[in-house]
């Protein structure tokens, strides 16, 4: 249903939501963190530019920083600048008259943009942390 690209670029964002306060972030700095082949990481965050979601900041100092604070980005925002449609089905859920498979298609997808459309970056950062703490707390067990 999504690619490596959905995924990376999502991750990519997410890098860059964690390091918002602390200013631009380098490619190599991205991908080192979160294991996405350099090359790949910068065709992402060229789409992810392109869609306004980051800026790019030249000079020795620079780097790609979010356009927008974490709480008013939504992963459907970066999945949409990297393939236009979040989900693409099967042209039955667009056409009339009605059917009961392309209700189904069209509720699937409805289904999929409202739960990307609902989860912002900053949503994703508290949730990763409260993970994180579950984990570091169970190896002191």
């Amino acid at each position: 249903m999504f690619t490596a690209r959905e995924e990376y670029g999502i991750r990519a964002a997410l890098d860059l939501a964690a390091h918002y306060a602390a200013g631009p972030s380098q490619t190599r700095d991205i991908s080192h963190r979160q294991g996405i082949p350099e090359a790949y990481l910068n065709q992402i965050l060229v789409a992810l530019r392109r869609a306004g979601i980051v800026n790019s900041l030249r000079g020795a100092l620079g780097g790609y920083v979010l356009a927008a604070p974490p709480g008013r980005i939504t992963a459907g925002d970066v999945v949409r600048a990297l393939r236009g449609e979040v989900l693409t089905v099967p042209s039955s859920a667009d056409v009339e008259p009605r059917t009961a498979v392309g209700e189904m298609w069209a509720a699937i997808r409805h289904a999929v943009e409202a739960v990307l459309d609902s989860t912002t970056l900053e949503q994703l950062l508290l949730r990763q942390h409260e993970l994180d703490l579950g984990l570091s707390y169970m190896a002191n067990i």
